[in-house]
């Protein structure tokens, strides 16, 4: 089955182009050490102001970024998930105020900011130009596709709301009272989406309904009442009567008002179903590429333009095929050896703890966490995907949970899952860089394709630690980036040149033997959620290209574990900007 891995991350309802209230910058000007310390100061309470206005927008978002707001100064009145903007004039008013934010930033001088300074400014900056793109594309967001939507990733989320005191558990309880409107808010943008002709697809609205419906099936065993249950038992300095109101309390809630949400959705999708203008890629749109090179500039982090992006895979691509050609003349019988191999370890807390040491050689030591595997609620095993990694709180990094989809039958590759959501995957990468004192607002301003490249280009490094005999590990990790880049080139082909299912079918052809129902699938799976892999393979290919420039500039001097850290230590960061760091850096590194 086609899945890929993915991050959790709470939904940022409000973008950081929504914020106000942030305090003038000054005119830049430094004139002596005193001016130049004021002008950091000032820069940091500007960026502060944006992190606090950023996570406050939303309880979820806050809960999950921060174990002590009070730290920052915020309090919340009332709990809320937050709402999609349905006005356009409040979307005017939110690109107004994304221009002003710009502007303000622009008045910082680069010479008057330190070293970590520059970088939040450089990604600041990006962020900021990132975002008036979406001029014009208000409505081309889809918050429910199949898989890695609101209503497949929320169940998540709110199993994993932390009760560290009594105030969070009534804040989590008021919170699920507001899941009818929330539901409705989202249905509500679905029907304007719907009115300007960019409703999904009635197959990806099938998807995403029938997701919901497993959601609410066992309404009385649901996930939210058996989640909760167990931790209001494991709560200290409860009694037994106040444990029973609360799980009563929630009990009520989840069955008067969360399942009647989940069905107000399913049937608002089920009445859109036949609305839909194009059941192809987004090229077909009125600004489809536009909304595409947004993704690719947004989200992947990636300045490059979607013709560049088939070049690169191109050339992985071949790099990859020659690879396996070569390990096959030297050994026939690969394929049934990769077939008969076996990694050297298959329990995912057994591979954490060896990975966790292993990869010392080659990449700096892991800083101090924790973490827990859970295995996904049985209601989600058919609509996520095989691993998800819950980014902790900034201030409490050194507990970390990993959800392993083991209901699903993926045989022998919980090795590199692990490793690619663990260590030295997402779980070491995070960590790493929150351990660093770094700006707060750096761990607001995620890049999924960094984060997501980083754990893919780890994963594909993990089958150096397999145990497997070397051609047969080198032989699995090239077959692992041809496939790669074979599903990015197909979400390009479909969101961009405009592929059918028919010709992803022809493309594919070449490279695998495929049923009509397999093909369905991954056309399907691409086509729903469109450059989401490209976060994946393209932010993987990327960290290879900084590798590579980094190896030929200093020969004999590179230094993979030094390269290691400089990526970990620039967080994640549009790619244009680890770049720029990384030229400056490398003269220096071959002295």
């Amino acid at each position: 089955m086609f899945k890929w891995k993915k991050r959790v991350y709470p939904l940022l309802l409000s973008a950081c182009l929504l914020l106000s209230g942030c305090q003038g910058a000054g005119n830049g000007l430094a004139v002596s050490e005193t001016a130049y310390e004021n002008q950091q100061a000032d820069f940091d309470t500007f960026t502060e102001n944006i992190f606090v206005d950023s996570v406050s927008a939303d309880t979820l978002t806050l809960h999950y970024t921060l174990r002590h707001p009070e730290d920052y100064g915020i309090t919340q009145d009332t709990a809320t998930f937050g709402r999609m903007t349905l006005d356009e004039t409040e979307y005017a008013k939110d690109t107004k105020e994304t221009r002003r934010l710009l502007e303000q930033l622009r008045t910082y001088k680069d010479d008057d900011l330190n070293e970590d300074q520059q970088i939040t400014y450089e990604v600041l900056e990006y962020y900021l130009e990132t975002a008036l793109e979406t001029e014009g594309l208000e409505y081309y967001p889809e918050v429910l596709e199949p898989s890695i939507g609101i209503q497949s990733q929320y169940p998540i989320i709110l199993c994993e709301y932390e009760f560290n005191t009594r105030e969070d558990i009534d804040t989590y309880l008021a919170l699920l009272e507001d899941f009818d409107d929330f539901f409705q808010n989202l249905a509500d943008y679905e029907k304007i989406r719907s009115e300007k002709g960019l409703f999904m697809s009635d197959a990806a609205a099938d998807a995403a309904i029938e997701e919901c419906e497993d959601f609410i099936r066992s309404s009385e065993e649901n996930m939210l009442i058996d989640v909760f249950n167990e931790k209001i038992q494991a709560f200290e300095g409860l009694t037994d009567d106040e444990r029973q109101s609360y799980m009563d309390r929630n009990r009520s809630v989840i069955l008067d008002t969360v399942i009647p949400a989940y069905q107000t959705l399913i049937d608002t999708l089920a009445g859109l179903k036949g609305t839909g203008t194009n059941d192809l890629g987004l090229c077909y749109y009125d600004r489809g590429k536009d909304y595409y090179q947004y993704l690719l500039h947004s989200s992947v982090g990636t300045d490059k333009t979607p013709e560049e992006l088939l070049d690169m895979l191109d050339e992985r691509m071949q790099s990859a095929f020659m690879t396996m050609l070569l390990i096959y003349q030297q050994n026939p019988g690969i394929y049934e050896d990769v077939e008969n191999a076996s990694y050297r370890l298959d329990d995912a807390n057994e591979i954490l703890e060896y990975m966790k040491t292993a990869i010392s050689d080659r990449f700096p030591e892991a800083a101090d966490a924790n973490y827990t595997t859970k295995n996904v609620h049985e209601s989600l095993t058919d609509s996520l995907s095989p691993a998800l990694y819950l980014i902790p709180q900034i201030d409490d990094y050194e507990n970390n949970v990993i959800y392993l989809n083991l209901n699903e039958n993926y045989g022998n590759e919980l090795f590199p899952t692990v490793c690619h959501e663990g260590y030295p995957g997402h779980l070491y990468q995070t960590t790493w860089f929150y351990s660093q004192d770094v700006n707060p607002l750096r761990c607001a301003l995620s890049t999924t394709g960094y984060s997501e490249g980083w754990a893919s280009y780890v994963e594909e490094l993990s089958y150096d630690y397999s145990g497997m005999p070397e051609d047969v590990a080198q032989f699995t990790a090239a077959n692992y980036a041809l496939s790669m880049c074979i599903y990015a080139y197909v979400d390009i082909g479909i969101h961009y040149i405009g592929w059918d299912k028919e010709q992803t079918g022809e493309f594919l052809s070449a490279y695998f033997v495929l049923d009509d129902e397999t093909l369905t699938e991954i056309y399907e799976t691409i086509l729903f959620a469109p450059a989401n892999y490209l976060n994946y393979c393209i932010g993987s290919l990327e960290i290879q290209n900084l590798r590579q420039t980094a190896e030929e500039t200093l020969d004999d001097a590179f230094d993979e574990k030094a390269f290691h850290r400089f990526i970990l230590d620039m967080g994640p960061a549009p790619f244009p900007v680890i770049e720029a760091h990384l030229e400056d850096a490398l003269p220096a590194a071959a002295e």
